[in-house]
């Protein structure tokens, strides 16, 4: 039935077995156990682009908890689906997917179950559940899925440390012929099994273990830098569940590990072992670039309010201010052209020109009769001076020009009356 899964592990352990048998032994033990190793290697490389985007996805999820506090404490617990719409659109507006963070661990099952069942299909001697009960000849001749029938006789003679690969502490002894090409008592006992399996099996424990801790710390210690605000009732009973489930991670999962390695072929706790040890590796390398990008990108941010922050002494600038002298400018500037459109020296109309007849009516009919010679030289020598002094007397523009000659004539006027 998962026979898609069984048959792509064992064709990538049938590849590393055959490309190392060019350097080593094809039936020694470490050579198949450096196989296995590889195809560790092979599934966590694989997989490295997708974890860091889980650690990346679950770092936007933390920013973004702010948010989805205030959209539960908006929503509250009788508004269900609309919390979960504005959740939903929350996310896909920050590009988090909640199943990316779920991926790594989605994939690694499948194999660690396709890797147990090659392994003990190896031998197909047992007669527990789930085991075929093939006699010790029908075992060694039979292929097993990409493995010929040379390479499941190589697997079954192999040793690792005096164990035999595919051998489990709580395998029966009747199964023990089939790792001998006579079919007798093998050269191995369950001790030899035990003294290969359970330091692998503490020894993946423990880096489990530090590898949980590791992320439960850093997790700690991002919140605590977090500003603290008021929470919900639910937001608080949402962490609280968190916080202990992370706790039960650091010693259920390890326990469940050690209680369950008894069922484990060799070449599985092997597995096991390269897995964790990778994990562990992998988590102080992954940890250490998630803070640098978290420090630059905390420096940038602070850059960028330095860089938009008003110098010292500074007013800073009022757009709306700006726009108000804007505007006065404009109108200053039509008042402007509004003024130069009536150039100096210009009479307007119904005004009285300087030096014109405004100084002869001032006069009386019999000065003007006696004195006529005298009054025109003297009006030739008055525009003769006004001609002169009118660039220097012209009005500025936008200022209405001064009439002196009608506040003399109105002087004059009097002291004749």
């Amino acid at each position: 039935m998962l026979n898609f899964i069984y048959y792509p592990i064992s064709a990538v352990l049938w590849f590393w077995h055959k490309a190392l048998s060019f350097v080593l032994a094809p039936d020694s033990g470490v050579t198949w156990a450096l196989a296995i190793i590889l195809l560790v290697v092979t599934l966590r490389v694989l997989l490295i682009k997708p974890t860091i985007n889980q650690m990346r996805s679950a770092r936007k999820m933390q920013e973004l908890q702010p948010k989805m506090q205030a959209l539960q404490a908006k929503y509250g617990k009788d508004q269900r689906q609309e919390l979960g719409l504005e959740m939903q659109k929350l996310r896909k507006e920050a590009g988090v997917n909640p199943l990316a963070s779920c991926l790594p661990i989605i994939v690694q099952m499948p194999i660690f179950i396709g890797l147990f069942h090659v392994l003990r299909s190896f031998n197909r001697t047992g007669t527990h559940m789930g085991e075929i009960g093939m006699s010790v000849q029908e075992t060694r001749n039979t292929p097993n899925y990409v493995f010929g029938v040379d390479e499941v006789q190589s697997f079954l003679d192999a040793r690792l440390f005096g164990a035999p690969l595919s051998g489990s502490i709580g395998m029966s002894q009747d199964a023990y012929p089939a790792f001998s090409p006579e079919g007798i008592l093998s050269d191995f006992t369950r001790g030899n099994i035990i003294a290969v399996v359970v330091p692998l099996m503490v020894i993946s424990a423990v880096m489990m273990h530090f590898s949980a801790r590791m992320s439960l710390d850093r997790s700690a210690r991002k919140r605590a830098q977090q500003p603290k605000k008021a929470q919900s009732a639910q937001a608080q009973q949402m962490a609280s569940q968190m916080e202990t489930m992370q706790k039960l991670m650091l010693w259920v999962m390890p326990v469940m590990y050690l209680s369950g390695g008894f069922l484990w072929q060799v070449g599985l706790a092997v597995y096991m072992f390269t897995n964790n040890t990778w994990t562990l590796v992998q988590n102080i390398l992954v940890f250490r670039k998630m803070d640098r990008e978290e420090e630059e990108e905390r420096q940038a941010k602070l850059e960028a309010k330095r860089t938009t922050a008003p110098k010292p002494g500074v007013k800073p600038a009022n757009p709306k201010k700006g726009r108000g002298a804007a505007k006065a400018s404009g109108t200053s500037d039509a008042s402007a052209v509004a003024g130069t459109s009536n150039p100096a020296g210009s009479t307007p109309a119904g005004s009285t020109p300087a030096g014109g007849s405004s100084a002869v009516s001032a006069r009386g009919d019999d000065d003007a009769l006696s004195d006529g010679s005298a009054t025109a030289a003297g009006a030739d020598a008055s525009a003769d001076d006004g001609a002169d002094a009118s660039p220097s007397t012209a009005p500025r523009p936008g200022v209405k020009p001064a009439n002196s000659n009608r506040k003399g004539g109105r002087k004059r006027g009097k002291k004749k009356r």
